[in-house]
């Protein structure tokens, strides 16, 4: 047992500053990658097996927050992690809460998943006296991804009007809502106390474990694991006031749902109001007629299946023998992986025909000058390229470095690509979505012309190439102010752009446009502020930033257009200078850029 559930105190006031007081304090954990880390899961099994602090990551992946039974929709969902970790479901080990999720994840070949409970199940034992009618007010929270549109001021006040009800009313919030200032304002004006519950700390649960078990009732206003957690932990839980429903466009840059976004649309149903009053019908009613339900609670968060701090050690590779195995294999991991990693080349080199000629060729490739035309064979077919040093620095930004990964749950999502050169960025596109509709503008003519070989030697379907440019008036394009052709634009790579008819890129934009990628030297500003409307139509933007120093900087420009329209923005500095202070000119080799002093790739999405 957790230790008495019903005894009520007589003085609440002072027992809620006393129990303010006593919270375990916040302690900033940072050592969270694996999903076993959130919140402080491990330091709180590291104390149940007898640590002090954790001695090593825990093995395997524990399930992070409740998942009820019906959410068996997908293993992604029932696991509830960041990723699917499909990858590795044959061989990691997943530990769950339920024997019921553990049998369905053993179905679709997780084969190593075991239900050991969930986190608050390993907390210590404590007894301490509840407030008798006291009242926990937990809203519920997002993250740093997804955007906030709930109002505070609405619940907050159907709180307040129900207040007196109560002896004592405190509001608990997340770390998230805290840094975000969600609900927190709203209950402050209205005189609630506020304290922190969850967060990046290692004593996140065993502060829940308090509040949960002092208070008499704890009310939330939509779906959270805390409605579990505060079950189990005795109290009368509610969910009250207008329902916080999460919306699509809400979360999708969440972490799990961009690296799995087939299951966003499902989760969102799963935890809309009308799903969760179709299972748990009772939680919806005033908090002050909520009922205790620990059975509940205790069956939801796993506790019958509780293991021994023995039992635990040993799964998680805590014991001596995973301590001594994992330890030592830390130790000479770094040693030998240059030695592996030489030895599966050598290896392949040997016995994989495919990879020893992509070497061969790639190697022979840093030979040539870097203005050199050729052929190589890529993924099994020829791909001509115009300029050995250009391909292989961009093989290595798209392929390797995945630069342009997004995440998108359409099929077929319209891709436009402003200057692909000779496709290699189309190729990228094509593997991540096959089926993706791409609309690619390439004024150089060589490069064009490598452009259409290419795409006859890998059947790209649903791809339209224009031997033009993108600009922002028919057939005109902008130039600059000292008169250079295409803005600057000079060298091999763009002899003849000057030469391409030119398309508005806001008449391509009347739909929605997944991918947008612009190369646009010297005339980024002009060409977006003429589809600067048509923006929010584009949900994920490319666009190469080129600086002149004969020229007054519009970077200024660029960003309050991008921001405008609703974008969040990541920048690279893809050629810098050594000593910008001093060294006012670069030499971009690949692009012929003469005058450029400096070069920003820009990466926009949607907050």
């Amino acid at each position: 047992m957790i230790g008495p559930l019903n005894n009520m105190e007589d003085n609440p006031t002072d027992s809620v500053g006393e129990l303010l007081r006593d919270l375990p304090p916040i302690e900033r954990i940072t050592d969270y990658s694996s999903i076993s880390c959130l919140y402080g899961a491990h330091w709180v099994a590291a104390r149940y097996c007898g640590f002090e602090r954790p001695p090593l990551k825990p093995q395997g992946l524990w399930q992070h927050g409740w998942r009820p039974d019906y959410f068996a929709k997908d293993p992604a969902i029932v696991f509830g992690g960041y990723g699917y970790y499909q990858d590795t479901k044959d061989t990691e080990s997943f530990w769950v809460a339920r024997i019921d999720q553990e049998q369905y994840l053993r179905q679709h070949g997780y084969r190593k998943a075991r239900a050991i409970g969930l986190v608050v199940v390993y907390l210590p034992e404590i007894s301490f006296p509840r407030m008798k009618d006291s009242l926990l007010v937990m809203p519920v929270h997002s993250s740093s991804s997804v955007k906030n549109i709930w109002s505070s001021e609405e619940y907050a006040e159907s709180i307040d009007r129900i207040k007196d009800r109560f002896s004592t009313v405190v509001v608990c919030v997340h770390q998230s809502s805290l840094e975000s200032d969600l609900w927190v304002d709203a209950f402050r004006r209205r005189g609630f106390p506020i304290v922190q519950g969850a967060g990046n700390d290692k004593n996140s649960y065993n502060r829940l474990q308090l509040l949960m078990s002092r208070f008499e009732y704890v009310t939330s206003n939509g779906f959270g694991s805390h409605l579990a957690y505060a079950s189990f932990f005795g109290a009368k839980v509610s969910i009250f006031g207008t329902y916080a429903a999460l919306q699509k466009d809400q979360a999708s840059n969440a972490l799990v749902y961009r690296e799995y976004p087939k299951i966003l649309e499902p989760v969102l149903r799963l935890i809309s109001e009308p799903v969760v009053r179709e299972h748990y019908p009772e939680l919806f009613c005033h908090p002050a007629e909520a009922k205790q339900d620990r059975e509940w609670g205790m069956y939801e968060v796993g506790y019958a299946n509780k293991v021994t701090p023995r039992e635990m050690k040993h799964l998680f590779g805590w014991d001596l023998r995973g301590l001594a195995r994992r330890k030592t294999e830390g130790m000479i991991a770094k040693g030998k992986a240059a030695a592996r990693k030489h030895a599966s080349h050598l290896a392949k080199m040997i016995i994989r025909p495919e990879y020893r000629s992509y070497h061969h060729q790639f190697g022979e490739m840093l030979k040539l000058p870097p203005d050199s035309k050729g052929n190589v064979i890529l993924f099994g077919r020829a791909f001509e390229f115009c300029s050995a040093g250009e391909f292989l620095l961009d093989y290595q930004r798209v392929f390797q470095d995945k630069i342009y990964r997004f995440c998108t749950p359409d099929d077929a999502p319209l891709i436009i690509d402003g200057r692909p050169g000779a496709g290699l960025t189309i190729l990228y596109f094509k593997q991540i979505y096959p089926d993706a509709r791409i609309l690619a503008f390439e004024p150089g003519a060589n490069r064009f012309a490598a452009l259409k070989k290419n795409s006859h030697s890998y059947g790209w379907s649903d791809t339209h190439l224009y031997r033009e440019d993108l600009g922002s008036r028919v057939d005109t394009m902008c130039t600059s102010q000292g008169g250079h052709e295409d803005g600057h634009v000079l060298g091999k790579a763009f002899e003849e752009a000057n030469e391409a008819p030119t398309r508005r890129l806001r008449d391509l934009m009347e739909e929605k446009v997944t991918m947008l990628r612009l190369v646009l030297p010297g005339r980024e500003v002009c060409v977006l502020e003429d589809c600067s409307e048509k923006l929010a139509n584009v949900e994920n933007m490319f666009i190469e930033y080129h600086s002149f120093f004969d020229r007054p900087q519009d970077l200024h420009q660029l960003l309050s257009l991008l921001y405008g329209a609703g974008f969040r923005i990541h920048i690279h500095n893809q050629n810098a200078s050594p000593q910008p202070l001093f060294i006012r000119e670069f030499l971009d080799g690949t692009a012929g850029l003469r005058n450029c002093d400096m070069k920003l790739g820009m990466f926009c999405f949607r907050d």
